[in-house]
């Protein structure tokens, strides 16, 4: 999966030797500009540039896929839900 930070998220880097010229970001992390996307450890967010957000729920074994204009597809219990 490659998953690149939104401009202007806080990442911590690691620089090779030869000054700050070359890295890698190892990663972002929260902070209160930048909150979790869901207060429930059990849950997986991915919220994908544009406007879709995708949750998968490990406990309850849900998936939830909302669109910025409000639309929301659920997986539950072997039934798929759909709202517009």
């Amino acid at each position: 999966m490659q998953y690149l930070p939104d401009v202007g998220e806080l990442v911590l880097c690691a620089f090779l030797p030869n000054g700050e010229e070359e890295g890698f970001v190892l990663g972002a992390f929260y902070s209160e500009a930048d909150l979790p996307l869901s207060a429930d450890k059990e849950e997986y967010v991915l919220k994908i540039p544009g406007g879709v957000c995708i949750s998968v729920h490990r406990t309850n074994r849900t998936i939830q896929m909302i669109d910025s204009y409000g639309s929301k597809m659920i997986w539950a219990d072997g039934d798929i839900t759909f709202k517009s």
